[in-house]
């Protein structure tokens, strides 16, 4: 029983984070494109 309740509360953890990520990259990825925009 305590195994699966921190293996879901690893899962809930892991998600938050791929989210952070997930948002820092796509900041990132909008920021390389417009400089690409400029570049051109």
């Amino acid at each position: 029983m305590e195994i699966e309740k921190r293996g879901r509360r690893a899962k809930k953890q892991n998600l938050a984070v791929r989210d952070r990520t997930l948002q820092k990259w796509h900041s990132k990825a909008r920021v390389t494109e417009n400089s690409d925009r400029l570049e051109e």
